[in-house]
């Protein structure tokens, strides 16, 4: 089977796990692009939390918000962004509960609700909004960080077509408020932003076909990629429900996986 796209989600998968890229998987991204083979991140993170890794490896797409943008050489191949009343009225409601760390991403940036901007490692380059404005930009994604789950259905369920995207038991590193002592976070999307829709609409661009395509990931919003593109592989440390879904295992993220496997089973069968 040929291979014209590889799509990797970043964190704990293509990223080892102190947030870092060797040069090894660097050397086989490189190697991909002289070989004609497209290269993609599918992550979950906001568009300015993995722009240092575009820096690093050079990847042709880069699907971010869990697939509510997906962009070739800064131009959007596909977007699916909220409803802006929609998004406007969650946003409303979280502020009138008081949750101290609430996210709005748009295309090229976001806005936070948090003064501790400066400090957070995955999103220092936001800027500061406290929401008392409605917001005019088309918002991708909205995250908060709280354990109140409760609330974060409450709210979903008041405005029909939501879909919500749990974070759980993930390493401190992935929360993006520095002073956040809970253990999970929600997203509120489109129910059209998914990593596949993504996928999608980025191979209708390129007129490539799913099964051309092979994916890699560690979570729970990796498996429908992982389960509908031609291939689909699991590193080592994914959770079960992925690795089920999968139709390989790669090495643990942390020993390169998803560089070796590509290298052995596409770049050296090329």
């Amino acid at each position: 089977m040929e291979i014209k796209l590889i799509a990797a989600d970043l964190d704990d998968t293509l990223l080892r796990r102190d947030k870092t890229i060797s040069e090894f998987t660097k050397s086989v991204f490189e190697r991909c692009r002289e070989r004609g083979i497209l290269t993609a991140f599918a992550t979950a993170r906001f568009e300015i939390g993995c722009q240092r890794y575009a820096d690093e490896l050079n990847p042709d797409i880069v699907i971010t918000a869990d697939g509510a943008l997906s962009k070739y050489k800064g131009a959007a191949l596909y977007s699916s962004p909220l409803e802006t009343s929609i998004a406007n009225g969650i946003i409303s409601e979280l502020m009138e509960h008081n949750e101290p760390s609430v996210v709005a991403a748009f295309n090229g940036g976001c806005y936070w609700n948090n003064r501790n901007v400066p400090e957070s490692s995955v999103l220092h380059k936001s800027v500061y909004n406290d929401f008392s404005a409605p917001l005019s930009v088309p918002v991708l994604k909205i995250l908060v960080e709280t354990d109140n789950e409760a609330l974060v259905r409450q709210i979903a369920g008041r405005y029909g077509q939501i879909r919500i995207v749990p974070y759980l038991g993930k390493s401190r590193h992935d929360f993006i408020n520095p002073l956040y002592l809970g253990e999970a976070r929600y997203a509120f999307v489109n129910p059209n932003t998914t990593k596949l829709n993504a996928i999608k609409g980025t191979c209708d661009f390129f007129n490539i076909d799913f099964s051309e395509v092979a994916a890699f990931g560690d979570d729970y919003n990796d498996i429908e990629m992982l389960k509908n593109c031609g291939i689909g592989v699991a590193v080592e440390n994914a959770i079960s429900e992925v690795k089920s879904a999968a139709d390989y295992t790669a090495l643990d993220c942390d020993a390169d996986g998803v560089a070796h496997w590509i290298e052995e089973h596409i770049l050296n069968l090329a």
